[in-house]
C-alpha cells in the first residue's frame, strides 16, 4: 500500500469517528500531526537544505503543541500583533496553517461540505470553510482567543465572528485604517492596549514590556539575517519549492521573534553561501 492509499484510509476513519466519537476523531488527528512531526525530524529528503528541514519541523511542532495544549495557543490571522501574543506564552496559528495540515489528511472536501450545510456561504474562503468545518466537527480544541485585523482578507472578520457566536471562542478585532496618519495610528495603539487587557484577563498573566522588547530585538535580528538571505538568494541558485516558501510564512509572520526563527535565518544566511552562483 502507498502513502497516499495509507493516509485516505486513515482519513476515512477519521471521519467515521467525528459521527460517533469527535473527541477519538481529534486524538487521530492528532495522532497523524504527530507522525508527520516525527517524520520532519528524521526522514526528510536530503535535498531539501538543512534550514527548510528546520522550519518544516518547527511549523510540525508548532502546530502538534497548540492542539495537545490548547491553552497555550491563540487562533490568529498573519497580520494580527503575534509578538504581543508571545509575551503572555501563547501560540499563534492562522487558520490557514491549520487548515493547510488537515488538507493533507485529505480531509477538506468533507470539512468544506459541512461547513456549507451549516450554512456558510459557498463563496467563504475555501481555507476558512475547511478550517470552520474542522471546528463544528469536534476536530480542533478551543484555544484561549482569537484574534485578527482587518487587513487582506474579508473572510477573516466573518470567520473570527461565527466562531464567537456558535463556539464560544471570544475574538478580538484590530480595525487598521487602510491609510497611514497619526490619528490612525492612535487609534490602532488604543485597541493595541486593549488587546493586551484582555490577554492579561485570559491568561493570568501581566503584561511584561522588557519581555516584549525582547522579542522585537529577536525580531529585528531575525529580519536583518532574513534579507541577508534573500540578497544572496538573487545570485546564488539555493533549492526551494513552493511549499517551502509557504511554510516561510510561520517564521515571517506567526512566530517571528522567537529564538528558532532568529536561528532559522542565520542558518539560512550562512547555508547559502556554500551553492553557487547562479551563472556559475
Amino acid at each position: 500500500m502507498d502513502s497516499e492509499k495509507i493516509i485516505r484510509w486513515y482519513s476515512d476513519r477519521i471521519w467515521d469517528k467525528t459521527q460517533t466519537n469527535p473527541d477519538k476523531a481529534a486524538k487521530l488527528l492528532r495522532t497523524g500531526l504527530h507522525a508527520e512531526r516525527l517524520r520532519c525530524a528524521r526522514f526528510q529528503p536530503k535535498q531539501i537544505p538543512k534550514p527548510y528541514q528546520y522550519l518544516r519541523y518547527m511549523a510540525a511542532k508548532d502546530i502538534t503543541g497548540a492542539l495537545d495544549h490548547p491553552e497555550t495557543y491563540a487562533w490568529t490571522n498573519i497580520f494580527a500583533p503575534v509578538e504581543i501574543l508571545q509575551t503572555f506564552g501563547l501560540t499563534s496559528v492562522s487558520m490557514e496553517a491549520l487548515s493547510s495540515y488537515i488538507s493533507g489528511f485529505y480531509l477538506e472536501d468533507r470539512l468544506i461540505d459541512r461547513a456549507e450545510a451549516m450554512g456558510i456561504s459557498q463563496t467563504l474562503c475555501s481555507y476558512h470553510k475547511n478550517f470552520l468545518g474542522a471546528v463544528d466537527a469536534g476536530l480542533v480544541p478551543k484555544p484561549v482567543l482569537g484574534v485578527t485585523t482587518s487587513m487582506v482578507c474579508d473572510a477573516n472578520i466573518c470567520s473570527f465572528r461565527y466562531l464567537q457566536e456558535r463556539h464560544g471562542v471570544e475574538s478580538f478585532v484590530i480595525d487598521v485604517p487602510y491609510l497611514w496618519s497619526q490619528e490612525g495610528e492612535n487609534y490602532v495603539v488604543r485597541q493595541l492596549r486593549e488587546l493586551i487587557s484582555l490577554l492579561e484577563e485570559k491568561t493570568g498573566r501581566k503584561y511584561d514590556e522588557d519581555a516584549l522588547k525582547e522579542t522585537l530585538k529577536r525580531e529585528n535580528e531575525a529580519k536583518a539575517y532574513f534579507k541577508a538571505f534573500l540578497e544572496k538568494r538573487a545570485v546564488r541558485a539555493y533549492p526551494n519549492e513552493i511549499t517551502l516558501v509557504l511554510f516561510t510564512l510561520f517564521a515571517t509572520h506567526l512566530d517571528i521573534g522567537t529564538p528558532w526563527v532568529r536561528d532559522c535565518f542565520k542558518m539560512m544566511s550562512e547555508d547559502i553561501e556554500s551553492y553557487p552562483l547562479s551563472n556559475a
